[in-house]
């Protein structure tokens, strides 16, 4: 149970070294970020359980994801602001982080594996609300999101280059400075709705490291009222 606003990091990340799996329940739980071990699950009680990244925390997550390991209905906050930050930081929601910087020189082998993500609000991150990155061009080394609502974040979804084959379905970003930021490749994205963003949607290759992007799909997805009709609802740069 929630203690008063405390620190509850050290609580819930003994629970997931110990037992696998720690389950919050109805309340404020503030932490410091929680990186889920080797096939751990941590799960709420849907909105009610509201997992708090420190304010203190200017770099960092508030899920670092592993390998084979869930997420799933829990509320995840980074701030109570109700308007998207003006640009691009680095406090994220759900970090899906690996060791891939190039096209060919890393380990394959030791790439974190097949995550899972459903049934999150998350809000009020500067980063990415859920962010992929250096997971390299395994297919198993991917996250699978669905039915996520993510809301005033720098990017909704934020896949940096050198991280592919994730896939997001019936998932809502909203109101963030971008939906979403696909600059990985096969990435593929589903009945989500990317409506109400300053940017809806955004490739970038203009440092020539989203190639790739045209490896990927986006089925029956929505783009609309994009910077309240003012805005770039699709917006690729410099990729063929």
């Amino acid at each position: 149970a929630p203690k008063d606003g405390r620190d509850m990091t050290k609580k819930i990340q003994a629970k997931l070294d110990k037992y696998g799996i720690c389950i919050l329940g109805a309340g404020d739980f503030i932490t410091t970020g929680i990186g889920l071990p080797f096939r751990g699950t941590l799960m709420g009680m849907g909105a009610s359980s509201r997992l708090i990244l420190s304010d203190d925390v200017k770099d960092g997550a508030a899920v670092r994801l592993s390998s084979y390991s869930a997420v799933k209905d829990l509320s995840i906050i980074g701030s109570e602001e109700t308007a998207p930050p003006q640009a691009l930081g680095e406090r994220h929601g759900i970090l899906f982080e690996g060791t891939a910087t190039d096209h060919t020189d890393y380990d394959h082998t030791n790439q974190p594996y097949k995550n899972t993500v459903s049934g999150c609000i998350i809000l009020g991150f500067s980063g990415g609300g859920i962010t992929c990155r250096h997971t390299g061009y395994s297919v198993a080394s991917s996250i699978a999101a669905s039915d996520c609502h993510i809301r005033y974040s720098g990017a909704g979804i934020l896949i940096s280059h050198f991280s592919e084959f994730h896939n997001f379905t019936n998932g809502a970003c909203s109101q963030n400075l971008y939906g979403c930021i696909n600059n990985g490749g096969n990435n593929n994205f589903v009945n989500c709705c990317f409506s109400a963003n300053v940017t809806g949607f955004v490739i970038d290759n203009t440092d020539g490291q989203a190639t790739n992007c045209a490896h990927g799909s986006a089925v029956g997805c929505t783009f609309h009222h994009s910077d309240h009709n003012d805005g770039v609802g699709i917006y690729i740069k410099d990729a063929t």
